[in-house]
């Protein structure tokens, strides 16, 4: 690595390797502890490590503003320096490592996609808390029809759309990797994402848990290592980390094998002459420019087909031992581990042949019809399940939980692909508005912020249902989940459509307007 003075940079080459390979050894560890269940020391180093990563990006951030803001010659050498720390490298003799340029426009659909993830994740939540559990404090837990649909619906939400919030995420890192340098890019990710989770983790968490309390009728106690849904800022970063270790390891390949082939060439200058002569045609015009073809279709099956076999693993595996519940904050459900790293991976791949028509390929894939008719066929078998049966955890037949699996997965590839076809076809073409913008700026805040706004709906709910409705709901002290009888089923039905409007009409206004008017809340919301 050269320097700005053309010098070879050893010193820091070696630290940046030392990173790269402590980043790689960390989520190597973090798979290895899904295997085994090692979940407790495991837990405690993993956010100690991303801790420490969050006060140097906070550390070296307020040095910049610092700088910039006595106006010394510092900053700008530092910004220089840091945005050249690793260029993605570019001559004809690495012409295969492709840069992804800079776009001139932004991809307002992704973020349209975006908004209406951030809207599903709020709502299924609500459905969480009026079914059979999996978020704070559950009403109604007994079987219902509402019981039912949430059932159903968690089954289908789960499957896709934490993975395409990874895939979305995937397709920026590239082009910000490269605009930014691997440091500047990295010191950026912990800022925007670690910074929301340890605020989450002691401050916004306990909040929740306060309220939980106060519903429940229990004395709170701090929970330790509660995330809640920012377990999801959190993997976001390992993989960020791991994708640009992998991409600094790409790049030193490169230079190796260019600089072998200068040596064995007689100098650089003899290599690079050379691969242009090897790679111009015969009648002497230009070379053609190397073209990246998108995966297939069966390709997208094959990854899919895999993911299904590994969350198949984990549930049989790594659930029964670990009691269920999730691996360093994320879920161990369907749709989890396995559909989060090979989503993130294939927007990263995404993201770097976006010139090569990579996106385009994905969002022709939605409009075919074999894909809209799988995925009502898998739509209407994880229904009829939810509908018929009970829960995955508790069912004896192996087959029926392999069953849910496969079609989830069918479904999530399914309806993923017609997301990204409808969302270009819909809103891709559409100018953006002021109520666009404001609504994808706020998407962020919105999922950093629900947890407490739905509990606290949530409290005024059951105080309403206890106060009108002749019924004392008495909850698990250790699960809290009330299995009370509440009367007539449309009382729950009105609470559920009632929270469900109440989240939406309240959470994107404030975190619209925390993102706007708290100094600084632009820098990580």
């Amino acid at each position: 690595m050269l320097d700005g003075g053309g010098h070879l940079d050893v010193g820091g080459r070696r630290a940046r390797a030392r990173v790269y390979a402590s980043c790689s050894l960390a989520l190597c560890g973090g798979l290895a502890g899904c295997v085994l269940g090692a979940q407790g020391a495991l837990a405690v180093a993993f956010f100690s490590v991303l801790f420490s990563a969050m006060l140097a990006a906070v550390g070296f951030s307020v040095r910049e503003w610092w700088r910039g803001r006595s106006g010394g010659e510092g900053a700008t050498e530092a910004a220089g320096a840091a945005g050249e720390a690793t260029p993605l490298l570019q001559s004809s003799a690495e012409s295969n490592v492709k840069a992804p340029p800079r776009q001139a426009s932004r991809l307002w659909h992704l973020d349209d996609v975006k908004v209406s993830l951030t809207s599903i994740v709020v709502m299924h939540h609500v459905g969480c808390a009026f079914a059979e559990g999996g978020f704070y404090v559950t009403v109604g837990n007994y079987e219902t029809s509402l019981s039912k649909f949430s059932r159903a619906t968690a089954a289908l939400d789960q499957s896709y759309f934490m993975a395409l919030f990874f895939f979305l995420a995937g397709i920026f890192t590239p082009g910000a990797l490269c605009r930014g340098g691997t440091w500047r890019y990295l010191q950026r990710r912990c800022m925007r994402l670690l910074v929301p989770t340890y605020l989450y983790l002691y401050a916004i968490g306990p909040v929740t848990g306060v309220i939980c309390c106060a519903i429940v009728r229990k004395k709170y106690s701090y929970q330790a290592l509660d995330v809640g849904p920012l377990w999801f800022a959190a993997w976001l970063v390992c993989f960020s980390m791991a994708y640009a270790a992998a991409q600094a390891a790409a790049q030193r390949a490169s230079r190796i094998a260019a600089g072998s082939a200068g040596a064995s060439s007689g100098g650089g200058e003899v290599a690079v002459a050379v691969t242009e002569t090897a790679m111009a045609p015969a009648d002497g015009s230009a070379a053609p420019p190397l073209v990246a073809h998108p995966p297939s279709l069966w390709a997208l099956v094959r990854v899919t087909v895999l993911c299904v076999v590994c969350t198949v693993g984990i549930e049989i595996g790594y659930v029964p031992s670990a009691g269920g519940g999730s691996f360093l904050g994320m879920p161990m459900t369907i749709g989890a581990l396995p559909y989060d790293i090979a989503a993130f991976w294939l927007g990263c791949a995404v993201g770097r042949h976006k010139e090569d028509g990579w996106l385009e390929a994905f969002e022709s894939y939605g409009r075919q019809p074999a894909v809209w008719l799988c995925g009502l066929v898998a739509f209407g078998v994880v229904v009829a399940e939810g509908v018929a049966a009970p829960p995955l955890y508790a069912r004896q037949s192996w087959y029926w939980g392999i069953l849910e699996m496969m079609m989830t997965g069918v479904w999530a590839l399914c309806f993923s692909l017609a997301v990204l076809a409808l969302s270009r076809r819909w809103m891709g073409h559409r100018p953006p508005g002021p109520w666009r913008k404001a609504a994808a700026q706020a998407a962020f805040g919105v999922y950093v912020f629900h947890p407490p706004i739905v509990m606290l709906l949530l409290w005024a709910y059951v105080r309403v249902l206890e106060r009108f409705g002749d019924v004392i709901l008495k909850f698990d002290p250790s699960t809290y989940r009330s299995s009370t009888p509440v009367g007539s089923e449309w009382r729950l039905w009105a609470g559920w459509a009632a929270i469900c409007v109440a989240s939406q009409v309240v959470l994107w206004p404030m975190a619209w307007a925390i993102r706007t008017y708290v100094p600084g809340a632009k820098c990580v919301l």
